[in-house]
């Protein structure tokens, strides 16, 4: 167990933005879904948990019913499933999205347009194209995270006494 002044920096002042505090809070803050254009939007966090034999993806999803927006999930729904079945999961929806996105460029093209639209199908051949790869290019990027830094900074925002395990997220 670390020392009572290890987990503090500059003086314990976590007002320095290489502080473990800011370096964990900015992480969690980025890694989220935004529904802000919804009206009372949820809120949905995803995580992958890897630890000896146990590799999954947890997902957690809150919402207020305020009784005029609906959702057909509860209010708090938290569920995992194995890594391998979320990335099988992805990979179908990116197929059957860009084909069906695809099947409407080409009606688009073979139709010259829409009426009274002016759309340049050039541009958007191309643009569907180049997102025909963005998962591939997003699944293969590794974000430089320091793991120990936001894990240390996790355990100040939460008060833990480093009794407990956090979630080896990576």
């Amino acid at each position: 167990m670390e020392g009572p002044d290890e987990d503090r920096t500059d003086d314990g002042n976590a007002d320095v933005p290489d502080h473990p505090v800011v370096t964990a809070a900015i992480w969690h803050d980025e890694h989220y879904l935004d529904f802000g254009y919804l009206r009372h939007p949820p809120q949905l966090r995803l995580w992958r948990t890897a630890r000896n034999d146990r590799d999954e993806i947890t997902m957690d999803w809150r919402h207020e019913d305020d009784g005029k927006i609906g959702f057909t999930a509860d209010t708090s729904v938290r569920l995992s499933v194995p890594t391998t079945a979320y990335l099988e999961a992805v990979h179908t929806l990116n197929r059957e999205l860009m084909d069906a996105m695809g099947q409407r460029v080409e009606e688009l093209e073979r139709r010259g347009g829409l009426p009274g639209v002016d759309l340049d199908l050039v541009h958007l051949r191309r643009e569907h194209e180049d997102r025909r790869h963005w998962l591939t290019r997003n699944l293969d990027r590794s974000p430089k995270t320091d793991w120990s830094v936001v894990r240390r900074g996790a355990r100040l925002l939460l008060g833990d006494d480093g009794s407990r395990t956090l979630p080896n997220l990576t």
